[in-house]
This record gives structure tokens, sequence and C-alpha cells, in this order.
């Protein structure tokens, strides 16, 4: 049997992850409901806008959610009540990707997975440089925020 989100891209499959995680929390939807929901968002996700999910924008990933959730509870297949915590939740959980650091570090894989190692490396020297030059104080040299 193959992985229904092997198509999906890693942010995706995290998004998916924790929207069944919040379905899970809520005691009243019964497994099949979940498992048609998942896939139906599984399907979403698929189709939605990818640079949403690469850039791990936590505005677009949560519009894209409410959007889904909308759409399930406007089929009849969960409540208002429902639709609400489980937006909730997942705008609870994508609070980590507000972190300046967080988003330095998703900035810092997407350069290296599509610019290389180099490229990344200097991006990263760039910001450090430009960090430093804002708090007025000197770079140490060969320092990051992140290691290469």
């Amino acid at each position: 049997m193959t992985d229904p989100t092997a198509d999906l891209s890693p942010e995706a499959r995290a998004m998916l992850e924790a929207f069944e995680a919040s379905l899970l929390d809520q005691h009243d939807i019964d497994a099949a409901s979940r498992e048609d929901m998942v896939a139906q968002m599984a399907e979403a996700l698929r189709d939605g806008d990818p640079a949403a999910l690469a850039g791990g924008d936590p505005d677009a990933l949560l519009e894209q959610l409410r959007r889904t959730v909308d759409t399930l509870a406007t089929s009849g297949q969960i409540g208002e009540a429902e639709r609400d915590a489980v937006v909730q939740q997942f705008g609870a959980a994508l609070e980590p990707l507000r972190s300046p650091q967080v988003r330095r570090a998703l900035e810092f894989s997407r350069r290296r997975a599509t610019d290389g190692d180099a490229a990344a490396a200097a991006w990263l020297q760039r910001q450090d440089t430009e960090a430093y030059a804002e708090a007025g104080v000197a770079p140490l040299r060969g320092l990051h925020g992140i290691g290469v």
C-alpha cells in the first residue's frame, strides 16, 4: 500500500499531520468522518498555493486551512464549533513560524535546497553582517546564527 501523502511536500505533510492531530482532539468526530476530512485536506493541499506552503507563511497557511475547514463545514461534515476549534488549534500550532529565528532557519534551509550550500552560506553571512551593522557592533568572524 502506498502512502497517500507521498506526493505532498514536507511542509504540506506537516500541515496535514497537524490538522489530523487537531481532529483527534475533537471527540465528537468519528473515525470515518476524520479520515474523510483528512483526505479532503490532503487534496486541498495538493491543489493549494505551493508558495505559501514552501515559504512557511503562517498567515497564508492558516488561510488555506480556514478555506478547507469552511468547505467541510459548508458540506455539513463538521459543525461550526469544530471548525472554529480546528482553526484555533492549528493557529496555535503555527505560532512558532512567527519567530524570527524560525523564519531565518526556514529561509536558510530553502536556500540550501534551491541554491546550494555556498549560496545559502553567503546569504546567511549577509544577514549576519546587516544585523551587526544595525546593532552597531562588529561581527565575530566564522559565527552564524545557524551552522553551515
